[in-house]
């Protein structure tokens, strides 16, 4: 999965989801929400991460 607004790293059962948009200081746009959504659906089906962080 190509990312272009976040970053998704993961570390034993903790996934860090980390917003990556800084000429806009982060600010939340459609194609953000999109992309956040479509990794939080991923990371669900994920049995393997027990906590999310999101930065």
């Amino acid at each position: 999965m190509k990312l272009d607004y976040l970053q998704l790293e993961q570390f034993g059962a903790v996934a860090l989801v980390r917003l990556s948009r800084p000429e806009a200081l982060n600010a939340l746009c459609v194609e953000l929400m999109e992309e956040l959504a479509g990794v939080l659906e991923r990371l669900e089906q994920d049995r393997s991460v027990r906590a999310l962080v999101l930065t």
